[in-house]
């Protein structure tokens, strides 16, 4: 991807040519940019779309953009052979501090971006984007530090009750979930289940890859194999073991 900045942490080369690349400047806003491209797949590719709690910009390679908001469903987009996207993914403490709306407004939202943007500033966020830059014209490039230390911790892996973050923060649990909401778009319930699937992936795919799925299920923070099945066929449309044989993890080597 020409242009685009920092280190590649992901890729992948089947039919779907996929990879994301992390900011190489000074920024807790971007998570990553990333760039998609379908080859000649007869009928094209069914893509599956977790939810992770952040918050795109999709750019085509005819200029086109649209905004996709953080959700918490999953989605099977077919992309027709030839498709060419280059897209930024903003963290899901800065979805509002980068669109300047506030998080409920772009929950489970895909609209082109001139809906949310004005006209004016569309084309040149859309031509950053393809080019790999940060587009001057989002939000700042520190998102405010009480929301991320809040959304911080309540993604970390050994998460404390909501009582006790919000004893920490100064505030009623009532005006904590408010304020997650706002800057988010998301119920910090919400946030802590996606944070939960991605320690699931994580270990299963790198720190704790040949674990069965129970030993996975506890090691993420589920409560048993059961509560892991239930929740990634609720975020995914997939069970575990289809899941991470998507991803590349071997049926056996995830256990039964």
């Amino acid at each position: 991807m020409s242009g685009t900045p920092g280190d590649v942490l992901n890729e992948s080369d089947i039919q779907s040519s996929y990879r994301e690349v992390a900011p190489s400047a000074t920024t807790d806003v971007v998570d990553c940019w990333w760039e998609q491209r379908i080859g000649g797949t007869i009928g094209g590719y069914r893509q599956r779309v977790i939810p992770d709690g952040c918050g795109d910009i999709i750019v085509s390679a005819d200029g086109s953009a649209v905004l996709v908001g953080p959700t918490m469903r999953p989605a099977s987009p077919v992309l027709a052979a030839g498709t060419h996207l280059r897209g930024l993914r903003i963290r899901t403490h800065a979805i509002k501090s980068a669109f300047g709306v506030p998080g409920p407004e772009l929950r489970d939202l895909e609209v082109p971006l001139e809906d949310v943007l004005p006209s004016g500033r569309v084309s040149e966020v859309a031509d950053a984007i393809w080019a790999g830059r940060r587009p001057a014209q989002l939000g700042p490039v520190l998102a405010d530090a009480r929301i991320r230390r809040l959304i911080g911790v309540l993604m970390a892996d050994r998460p404390v009750s909501l009582a006790a973050l919000a004893h920490e923060a100064n505030m009623s649990e009532r005006h904590l979930r408010r304020v997650v909401v706002e800057h988010s778009g998301l119920e910090p319930r919400a946030i802590r289940r996606l944070a939960r699937m991605t320690r699931f992936l994580r270990l299963a795919e790198h720190e704790d890859a040949g674990c069965g799925l129970a030993e996975l299920a506890d090691r993420a923070g589920y409560a048993d194999q059961s509560h892991l099945t239930r929740d990634i066929r609720d975020l995914t449309g997939s069970t575990p073991r289809e899941l991470l044989r998507e991803r590349g993890v071997r049926a056996e080597e995830s256990g039964h």
